[in-house]
């Protein structure tokens, strides 16, 4: 019983072995909110400032690449929300779109940022366009990969959800094993090259942390579907639509809508034709090219 249980412990890492095993030199904490927030802060310290902020199932480590590419110039603060990564929990077990913009703001007003891009993919997508709305006097630029948020305008599968069987359904609710996370990540990236065990070790590690299922079942339950054309018309900041062109969840259609919403003057779309739903771990530097493009076309300043 006893090997058993240890067995147990490595299948689902607490806190503390986790960030054991993936925190690097660059990592830092703070206390926002009640969360243990993780976050890297990389590039030149006087540089434009870049947010990037996790997407579902995804970590600080999904935008290496992508971060490698900018941070000759720019200051890349990669956060890892609630749920993601080495970030702490919501100990009020408020996983609502609202608290996590909350967080955000505080942890924004914490680290004493003044303007800066805000980047979301999939699920943050959604944290990145609320806040922008929200905050305009703060937002340089908003860039959305493959966000999610738009009513589906079209049949799907249901994300995030396990293969409809007996041993599925009674396993996923508290473990999900490295294939489980080969084949997920086989359906949203198009590359397979790019998926690799290392890539397969590491979603399983982050997403089987003690509690993290539960987390993340929380989150999806209280998700609430809406139109958010009222919101996106609120961003006036410049914007970057990337996406991919063979998610399972998402179509080019809800690209299009995204633009259509957003009443940004200056609003740009670029669809990628072999990327997945992760696109940012896909076609990384495609997508940091095209940033660096775009972002020199808006003239960034850096910070003063």
């Amino acid at each position: 019983m006893a090997v058993l249980a240890i067995a147990w412990r490595r299948l689902r890492p607490s806190q503390k072995r986790l960030e054991r095993l993936y925190r690097r030199p660059q990592s830092r904490f703070i206390e926002v909110e009640g969360v243990r927030l993780h976050f890297l802060d990389e590039g030149p310290t006087d540089g434009p400032v870049i947010v990037v902020l996790s997407a579902h199932w995804g970590s600080f480590a999904s935008w290496d690449d992508w971060a490698t590419a900018l941070s000759d110039r720019y200051r890349i603060v990669r956060i890892d929300l609630p749920g993601h990564g080495l970030t702490g929990v919501f100990p009020s077990g408020d996983y609502s779109i609202d608290n996590y913009v909350t967080l955000l703001k505080a942890a924004i007003e914490q680290l004493q940022l003044k303007r800066f891009v805000l980047v979301g993919s999939s699920f943050s997508g959604i944290v990145a366009f609320q806040y922008a709305a929200q905050e305009n006097a703060k937002i340089t630029a908003l860039i959305l990969c493959n966000s999610s948020g738009m009513p589906r305008c079209h049949s799907a599968p249901q994300p995030n959800q396990p293969p409809d069987r007996w041993l599925h359904r009674r396993v996923a609710p508290i473990y999900r094993p490295r294939g489980f996370f080969r084949w997920k990540l086989s359906m949203l990236m198009r590359r397979s090259e790019r998926i690799t065990e290392e890539r397969v070790r590491l979603y399983a590690h982050m997403n089987n942390r003690v509690g993290r299922i539960a987390e993340e079942a929380a989150r999806i339950r209280q998700y609430k579907s809406s139109d958010p054309s009222k919101v996106l018309e609120q961003i006036k900041c410049p914007t970057l639509i990337q996406w991919g062109t063979h998610s399972p969840y998402l179509t080019v259609e809800d690209a299009n809508q995204f633009e259509k919403a957003i009443s940004a003057d200056h609003c740009r779309k670029i669809i990628y034709q072999n990327a997945g739903h992760l696109i940012v771990e896909d076609v990384p530097k495609e997508l940091a090219a095209d940033v660096r493009l775009f972002l020199d076309d808006v003239w960034l300043a850096p910070e003063k």
